[in-house]
């Protein structure tokens, strides 16, 4: 998911407080990775894009995320 930043990061609520703007979240890739829903998932602590996952197929799966210093 790609996503674009709103002008202002916040506003003013009619009693004065700052609330957040919600920005745009447009989709820019989709992947089939199983079969079954992924149960775990967790991103490499110093390998940029690497990541593991499982999923209720009992299976195990490392991938590589690219492009991710795009936004």
């Amino acid at each position: 998911m790609g996503s674009n930043y709103p002008m202002q990061r916040s506003v003013k609520d009619e009693e004065g407080l700052a609330k957040g703007v919600v920005g745009k979240v447009e989709c820019l890739q989709d992947k089939i990775v199983s079969t079954q829903p992924v149960s775990c998932f967790d991103w490499h602590h110093d390998k940029e894009g690497l990541c593991v996952m499982g999923s209720y197929d009992q299976t195990v799966r490392v991938c590589v995320v690219t492009k991710l210093n795009k936004f």
